[in-house]
């Protein structure tokens, strides 16, 4: 078993983007929890609607949409390998601010760790045998794209030089308003011109990151993502717009908020242009 783990949250490990355990409308009044049973919370954001990140995986996981499929992949990643121990059992609270800095964020940190490790405890409900081997059967499916979000397909399209294939799939994103989708884009602007890098880009890049909360995820301090940026990244001030940004400290926040406004127009009217908002190079 030992090398099952080494294997596995060795993969994660290595596969986890910076700032996320995988990973803003203005603040909003925070989505009352649900009990883990309850699927009401499939018609709200549902990462943080549930008290269970295993409930989230459970319904999602399995779905047709591969929208809802990283879903699943988000909430399994936001609690493997975080909160696996030694020995592949789960961490135990008393540990959980060990490796946290002492400074004024810590304490904050701490309180949003201890509320998504209460949210992943449902995963270590089995034996440690039965849950490495989920690991290790979704680490494949996520390297092989069954669990990666139509943005995070786009990303890697681009990557690979197939700019109409990443224009299409920008396209259903946008037609279908899908707003872990359209956060997933954010940095794309700037990966499509890295070559050669243009003033706006950051600004782009920063509106894909915030969009989203025009279209039902939850960007109150209490969100799931906002836990996730207190716990993991220290940024623990504001609700998740104000956390987000601090990831392009050099965009003005009122052109982010005029952007943010048109971009959001746009896509409700149908009159979105990625072509007109990317600009990739020639494909």
């Amino acid at each position: 078993m030992g090398v099952l783990i080494g294997v596995v949250v060795g993969w994660f490990v290595h596969t986890a983007p910076i700032g996320q355990p995988t990973s803003a409308r203005l603040a909003r009044s925070p989505v009352a929890p649900v009990a883990v049973s309850d699927p009401a919370a499939t018609g709200r954001d549902a990462l943080s609607a549930s008290t269970s990140l295993r409930w989230v995986y459970d319904q999602y996981a399995r779905s047709a949409d591969p929208s809802e499929r990283s879903l699943a992949w988000h909430a399994w990643s936001v609690c493997v390998p975080s909160f696996v121990g030694v020995g592949g059992r789960p961490r135990a609270e008393t540990s959980l601010g060990d490796g946290l800095p002492f400074d004024a964020s810590r304490l904050a940190r701490l309180v949003a760790m201890r509320t998504l490790w209460a949210r992943c405890q449902d995963f270590f409900a089995g034996s440690p045998v039965q849950w490495l081997e989920e690991a290790r059967a979704n680490a494949e499916r996520h390297r092989a794209g069954d669990l990666r979000s139509r943005g995070e397909q786009a990303v890697t399209a681009v990557e690979a030089g197939n700019g109409n294939e990443a224009l299409a799939l920008i396209g259903e994103i946008a037609q279908r308003h899908l707003p872990y989708e359209l956060r997933d884009l954010s940095g794309l602007v700037g990966r499509w011109h890295r070559d050669a890098p243009r003033p706006t880009d950051a600004l782009r890049d920063a509106v894909l990151l915030v969009v989203g909360c025009d279209f039902g995820m939850d960007c109150s301090a209490e969100s799931e993502l906002a836990l996730e940026l207190c716990a993991y990244n220290g940024a623990c001030t504001g609700d998740l717009v104000e956390r987000s940004l601090l990831a392009f400290p050099e965009v003005d926040r009122s052109a982010v908020n005029v952007a943010r406004v048109a971009l959001a127009e746009e896509l409700r009217s149908g009159r979105f242009d990625a072509v007109r908002y990317f600009e990739p190079p020639a494909l």
